[in-house]
């Protein structure tokens, strides 16, 4: 929030897993999607809408392979 001066750990709810792709929207950088690499089932997609202070698992019903990018689509963030 302050051009990389000041890190913060915004991990807390996150998967112990190798994240493979970050997305931020463009107007709205509260919005960012992570992505995570691994065969693990329902843990693939995670979104804030808050900077990081919470995550929400968005996998959905993915396949049990590694996801390795995620893109949010800049013109409505509900599509990635």
């Amino acid at each position: 929030t302050d051009n990389g001066n000041v890190w913060n750990d915004i991990s807390s709810g996150l998967p112990n897993l190798y994240c493979t792709g970050i997305s931020v929207l463009k107007n709205h950088p509260e919005v960012a999607l992570f992505s995570f690499s691994g065969f693990y089932a329902g843990k693939k997609v995670y979104k804030t809408t808050d900077y990081g202070a919470s995550w929400t698992n968005i996998s959905g019903n993915l396949p049990n392979i590694p996801v390795n990018d995620v893109l949010l689509y800049p013109e409505n963030e509900n599509i990635a």
